[in-house]
C-alpha cells in the first residue's frame, strides 16, 4: 500500500498495472535478502514475469479454494464439477510454469553464486525498513539509517570479498 500510494494513475488499466508493479517490487524486495542468503540467486526478469503471472496466481488461489470446498462435500453430483475445476486449475498452473520456464531460459535470467552473510541479511532488512518508513514519515534519522545501511553493506561486502579464500589445487604426495 505504501508503494501503491506513491503514484495515482488516471485510468483503470494503468491503475491495475501500477498495482501489479508495486506488488512485484514489494515482494521481490521482501524476499531478496533471504534468497541471496539461502540460494545465492537473484532473478533479473522478475518484474516482467511477476506482471504476467500475478493475475493468474490470483485465479489459481480462488479456484483452489473452490475445489477444496467442493472436495469436502462428498456428493456424487459434484464429481464432474471437481474434475472440471481440477483440470482447469492444472491448465492454469501449467501456463504459469511455462511463463516461468520461458523467462528462466533467457540469457542472464539469474544472477547466481552471490551468497551473503546473515549479518548482511539484517543490514539489508534494516535498510529496507528504514527506507519504507522514511517514505511515509520523511524523518532525517530514517534516511541516515538507510544510507548507513547501504554503506555498511558495501563495507561488509568488500570485507567478505577480500577474505574469500582463493581456489587452490593441492596435491599431497605421501610415500
Amino acid at each position: 500500500p505504501k508503494l501503491l500510494n506513491l503514484y495515482k494513475p488516471k485510468y483503470k488499466v494503468s491503475q491495475y498495472f501500477w498495482g501489479l508493479m508495486t506488488v512485484s517490487i514489494a515482494a521481490q524486495l521482501g524476499v531478496l535478502p533471504l534468497s541471496l542468503y539461502y540460494f545465492g540467486t537473484f532473478p533479473t526478469y522478475f518484474f516482467i514475469t511477476n506482471i504476467l503471472i500475478l493475475p493468474l496466481i490470483g485465479i489459481v488461489i480462488y479456484f483452489a479454494f473452490i475445489l477444496s470446498v467442493l472436495s469436502i462435500c462428498d456428493l456424487s453430483i459434484l464429481v464432474l464439477a471437481q474434475k472440471l475445476l481440477g483440470n482447469l486449475l492444472q491448465s492454469l498452473i501449467n501456463i504459469i510454469l511455462r511463463i516461468i520456464y520461458f523467462f528462466e531460459s533467457l540469457p542472464f535470467s539469474i544472477i547466481d553464486d552471490y551468497h551473503i552473510t546473515i549479518i548482511q541479511v539484517f543490514i539489508i532488512f534494516t535498510g529496507l525498513f528504514s527506507l519504507s518508513f522514511f517514505i511515509t514519515n520523511k524523518r532525517a534519522s530514517l534516511l541516515i539509517t538507510f544510507l548507513s545501511s547501504i554503506s555498511l553493506l558495501f563495507v561488509t561486502n568488500a570485507f567478505t570479498y577480500l577474505n574469500k579464500p582463493e581456489n587452490q589445487f593441492v596435491i599431497y604426495n605421501n610415500y
